[in-house]
């Protein structure tokens, strides 16, 4: 990973300012790691994958038995309604079990460029 990380640093080193989040000297992946996610919000997904499980049985080895596409959508369009955090739990909870289980019809996993899945920055 480290060997990625700096090839992708040599690749933004001509990049003008704004362009590029890489900064001079880098910073070690574990301490990336470690600070670009979210304690908190890992833990209450996991106490909600327990409760999820207690409701409705495996994730895993259960018949599905909803439509993950459309729950994602729900749950991002209820968060944007009442900007209630629990919505984005469950969101990421239903994203982690649609990449597990796909119900997708034509699920895969292609890597995309910045350009293609960056949304617009806010002022």
């Amino acid at each position: 990973m480290r060997e990625l990380w700096l090839n992708l640093a040599k690749e933004q080193e001509g990049a003008e300012i704004g362009e590029s989040h890489i900064f001079e000297d880098y910073p070690d992946i574990e301490e990336l790691k470690r600070t670009q996610m979210n304690a908190k919000f890992i833990e209450l997904m996991e106490a909600r994958m327990v409760i999820g499980t207690l409701r409705y049985g495996y994730y895993q080895t259960s018949e599905t038995k909803f439509d993950h596409v459309e729950s994602l959508k729900k749950r991002l369009e209820l968060y944007a309604q009442t900007g209630n955090l629990e919505c984005l739990v469950d969101l990421a909870n239903i994203a982690m079990i649609e990449f597990t289980r796909p119900t997708h019809p034509h699920a895969h996993l292609k890597g995309q460029d910045d350009q293609n899945h960056s949304g617009p920055i806010m002022n």
